[in-house]
């Protein structure tokens, strides 16, 4: 059973982590995805959902590294929200072009309604980023089981 806390305690024990050398799109995440040398923010956020114990499942076992196939996939499966809950996926479209650019995983949501994000690939590290405004095109919201009776109901349709 995963919960938000519990992808969000592996992404804050992530901080700080670096790519070596800078700048070479080198880090643990890729080597984990068997990606080196690529952009890194959706492997990281595949990381995190992976080894909580819920992998997303987009276009790999492990997850997903481009970011258009993760925000069609919770599209087609309703879990996409233009409004931000503690531990859904942000995405990020810088171009304002429609496609999403990037990825992080929502750790606070603000009163003003910016979030804080943990982000991969920020800097050439995982980091901790306020955001707000239009950058933001919307959220997908991981199918969590935040109890026992969740799981529980999630069997009985499985058996029905």
């Amino acid at each position: 059973m995963t919960t938000p806390q519990d992808v969000l305690q592996i992404a804050i024990d992530q901080i700080g982590t670096k790519e070596t050398p800078s700048g070479s799109n080198q880090t643990k995440y890729n080597d984990w995805y068997g990606m080196n040398h690529v952009p890194w923010a959706a492997i990281f956020v595949s990381y995190c959902f992976y080894h909580a114990g819920l992998p997303l499942e987009i276009t790999t076992d492990k997850g997903f590294a481009y970011h258009p196939h993760a925000k069609k996939w919770f599209k087609e499966h309703g879990w996409w929200h233009t409004t931000p809950q503690i531990g859904d996926i942000v995405f990020f479209d810088w171009g304002n072009d429609r496609s999403p650019d990037s990825v992080g995983i929502v750790e606070k949501v603000n009163s003003d309604g910016s979030i804080v994000a943990i982000r991969g690939n920020v800097d050439n590290q995982v980091k901790r980023v306020n955001h707000q405004g239009s950058t933001i095109m919307g959220y997908g919201r991981p199918p969590y089981q935040t109890s026992k009776l969740d799981s529980e109901f999630d069997q009985v349709l499985l058996n029905f």
